[in-house]
């Protein structure tokens, strides 16, 4: 009965913060994301189905969006990524031994940019990514949908990622391009 009872006390203050955020003019939106940034970075991670083993995350890991659509391989370092996968196309794959550095967000979602306000607001475009085996991407960078890393590829810090990245390529820039290509032995 007092578990029943605490459940109640829980939906009754949840319904009173909807009420005053709509009576003081705030946004549902933003009611939405209270709530999903109070979720602990191992409650994201526990919520993504598809992992491998040895993935190893840190203080400040969400995921916006799109749990289920997020494929983890083995021996990964996430650290503190911020990730937004779709619901239906925006599919995030990340293969073995890929690690970021800090504050790296992938970015499956977005919104077309021919509609104007509400429109736009609520037009979401949803395109794949995949972070190909060994990769690193380098702190506080961005990779967009759309785009593929190749295979030992290195994304130097800052980046953002529009275009495919070729395997064994460094890139860095704002949009990243092909600093050079790291040698390497055709049997790896």
């Amino acid at each position: 009965m007092k578990a029943y009872l605490n459940e109640i006390k829980k939906q009754i203050k949840s319904v009173a913060r909807f009420v005053r955020g709509w009576y003081y003019g705030m946004d549902y939106t933003e009611i939405i994301i209270r709530k999903r940034d109070r979720i602990s970075e191992r409650q994201h991670f526990k919520m993504i189905p598809h992992k491998g083993s040895q993935v190893y995350i840190e203080k400040g890991f969400r995921v916006f969006s799109g749990h289920h659509n997020i494929y983890l391989g083995s021996h990964i370092s996430l650290v503190d990524t911020l990730i937004n996968a779709g619901n239906n196309v925006g599919k995030i794959t990340i293969d073995d031994y890929v690690f970021f550095g800090h504050g790296v967000c992938l970015l499956a979602r977005g919104h077309d940019y021919n509609f104007f306000n509400e429109e736009r607001h609520a037009s979401i475009t949803e395109k794949p990514i995949h972070i190909k085996e060994g990769a690193w991407i380098g702190t506080r960078a961005i990779v967009l949908g759309g785009v593929t890393i190749g295979k030992h590829s290195v994304v130097a810090a800052g980046s953002v990622v529009t275009q495919n990245v070729p395997d064994y390529a460094i890139v860095g820039g704002n949009p990243a391009k092909l600093i050079k290509m790291i040698p390497h032995h055709e049997n790896m």
